[in-house]
């Protein structure tokens, strides 16, 4: 077990407008749902704790879903910034919903941008929104060029290559949009891979090896 040094990633929500063969998400058996505010706002309370202690110096604000179909998704990004004022927050959208306005708010929070190629007619426009501002991260073209197939839970080929897995090596998780705290990003499963909740004290969140880490490309070193 190595303890938590960072939450890496906060899921507002793990609904999605999409459903791509290539994910694990229209499978996957964890709650599609909406985060709150309240857990939002103890989410955003562990992460200024890992800032505070010099592990943590960014935050993902997206997951297994679609962040843009959060109906407080302006809000939430706001409120990441204001109470984050000096670390690097992204995100990654599929780019169906992206709005002018919602292009805009990311702008002013800082927030770089990923975009992926699932929808190219939508995802153009959003990469163009982006652009114009200067918040484009990039393109993810990822099932096409760095596949994998989540772990063995969708059938798909493999060809990113083993890596070292970031999350048990280097104590990252993640908060899922029911308050949960999981091991890894590509865990739709929620269940042995849970290791607290956002209500948890923070010094006693630990990352472990579980099922997934079995058929999981990334090694654990």
């Amino acid at each position: 077990m190595k303890q938590v040094t960072r939450i890496h990633q906060i899921e507002i929500t793990s609904r999605c407008n999409l459903t791509c063969r290539y994910c694990v998400h229209k499978k996957m058996p964890r709650p599609k749902m909406d985060m709150d505010g309240n857990t939002f706002n103890r989410a955003l309370t562990l992460v200024q704790h890992f800032v505070r202690a010099g592990t943590q110096y960014e935050l993902s604000v997206h997951g297994i879903g679609e962040s843009t179909m959060h109906p407080n998704f302006i809000e939430y990004i706001r409120r990441a910034r204001l109470l984050l004022p000096d670390i690097d927050l992204t995100c990654a959208i599929n780019g169906v919903g992206l709005t002018a306005e919602m292009a805009d708010v990311i702008a002013e929070a800082r927030v770089r941008t990923w975009v992926s190629l699932h929808r190219p007619e939508k995802a153009g426009p959003a990469v163009e929104l982006l652009r114009a501002r200067g918040i484009l991260a990039g393109v993810s073209a990822d099932p096409a060029i760095a596949a994998i197939d989540w772990a063995g839970q969708v059938d798909w080929h493999n060809s990113a290559g083993s890596a070292p897995c970031m999350w048990q090596n280097e104590g990252m998780a993640i908060a899922w949009s029911d308050g949960r705290i999981g091991t890894c990003s590509l865990d739709g499963q929620g269940t042995d891979g849970v290791i607290g909740t956002v209500w948890n004290n923070p010094e006693a969140l630990f990352v472990r090896p579980y099922s997934l880490c079995k058929t999981c490309h990334q090694t654990i070193q």
